[in-house]
């Protein structure tokens, strides 16, 4: 019965209970997956899942395999990338923007999210902002020398939003 345990229940004991899963999220750097028992190999399996769904256009489905990745370890930016890639798929932009913040914060040295943020922002509507992550993005490649198919696209799309403000421009 729920209501004696619940009368039971000694609130210095769960409050300590979740002190400690707190701790070990936060500081031990361990994720919800991992206090389940979950391994690479289920991840793994999940995400192959996540990635044939997408590639077959089932976006809502794909979602709901990144979703679960992404809670379940968070700390893994190639999850947040994939919900990211899916939900601009969606047209949720922001979300999709939100996911790909969360890829870029966990590697910092990877272009890639810092591009679809601004493929997003130019979906928006939000030219000026996806110019300034474009160049970013074309800056981050340059740097590191890698990533050069990146570096290409983020400055082909700065070069047709170049090309769509003078248009726009000669017509006012």
């Amino acid at each position: 019965m729920t209501t004696t345990a619940t009368a039971t229940a000694d609130p210095e004991k769960i409050e300590a209970l979740v002190g400690e899963l707190a701790d070990a999220l936060l500081n031990q750097y361990l994720t919800i997956g991992d206090l389940h028992g979950l391994k690479r190999a289920d991840y793994e399996v999940v995400y192959n899942l996540g990635y044939n769904q997408y590639n077959q256009g089932k976006y809502q489905e794909a979602a709901r395999s990144f979703i679960f990745l992404t809670f379940h370890n968070h700390l893994e930016p190639r999850y947040h990338k994939a919900l990211g890639a899916t939900l601009q798929m969606l047209g949720q932009y922001e979300r999709a923007i939100a996911s790909q913040a969360t890829a870029l914060m966990l590697n910092a040295v990877d272009p890639e999210p810092m591009l679809r943020m601004g493929e997003c922002l130019i979906a928006m509507g939000n030219a000026t902002d996806a110019i300034e992550m474009l160049e970013a993005t074309r800056q981050l490649c340059a740097e590191t020398g890698k990533h050069q198919a990146i570096g290409t696209r983020a400055q082909a799309l700065l070069e047709i939003l170049s090309e769509r403000t003078v248009r726009k421009e000669k017509k006012r």
